[in-house]
C-alpha cells in the first residue's frame, strides 16, 4: 500500500474537523487532537517519536542556562552550544 497525499496544511488544528467529515486520514501529534473529537484516533505501533530541541538565547541569562541544561540532562538536546552566536548554527 501506498498513501497518496491530497492536502498538506500548516493550520494543524484544521486536520482534526477534516477528518472527522470523512475528507480523509490525519497524522498529527497526539497534542493536535481536541478533546472534543468525534473520530477515531488511533496510536502507532511502535510509536513514532519526533527529534525536539531546547531553543535560547546565545546570551541566555543563568536561570535560562540552567534550565536548558537540566532539558540536556533530560535528554532534549541543545542545538546552541554555550556562547555560540545565532549566526553559529
Amino acid at each position: 500500500m501506498r498513501p497518496t497525499v491530497r492536502l498538506r496544511t500548516r493550520q494543524i488544528n484544521a486536520l482534526a474537523p477534516l477528518a472527522a467529515s470523512g475528507l480523509g486520514v490525519a497524522v498529527v501529534p497526539r497534542s493536535a487532537v481536541p478533546p472534543a473529537f468525534t473520530g477515531a484516533v488511533r496510536g502507532c505501533d511502535p510509536p513514532l517519536g519526533r527529534e525536539v530541541v531546547a531553543l535560547r538565547r546565545s546570551d541566555a541569562d543563568p536561570v535560562a542556562g540552567r534550565f536548558v541544561e537540566l532539558l540536556c540532562r533530560l535528554g532534549v538536546p541543545d542545538p546552541l552550544p554555550h556562547g555560540a552566536g545565532a549566526g553559529d548554527v
